[in-house]
């Protein structure tokens, strides 16, 4: 392979991996924007109010990874969903640009 021929490989490797990084998340329709303070699992508040992690409650990071609750401090700007019970199923931690589309 020619060295142009790498280069340009390389190149359409980096563009689709930056346009992959940059797509936005897509969430529940019916999730809420808040602000999440883990306590003590599966104890929480979010805005202030008391709030309990359902079982099987997941919270995703930014890259949409699992977090373990007990390595978040403070509150955490999220979407959240909650189960038919009232209580957390799933959370999101937001990146800037998500908590910005979510004041809109």
């Amino acid at each position: 392979m020619k060295t142009s021929s790498k280069v340009l490989a390389m190149l359409l490797a980096l563009t689709l991996s930056v346009s992959v990084w940059a797509q936005t998340r897509k969430f529940p329709e019916q999730s809420k924007v808040g602000w999440l303070q883990v306590t003590v699992f599966p104890l929480a508040t979010i805005d202030g109010n008391p709030a309990r992690f359902s079982a099987g409650g997941r919270i995703f990071d930014t890259s949409n990874r699992l977090v373990i609750p007990a390595t978040l401090s403070g509150s955490v700007a999220v979407r959240y969903e909650l189960d038919q019970g009232g209580q957390i199923r799933r959370a999101w931690i937001l990146l800037p640009a998500e908590i910005e589309a979510a004041r809109r």
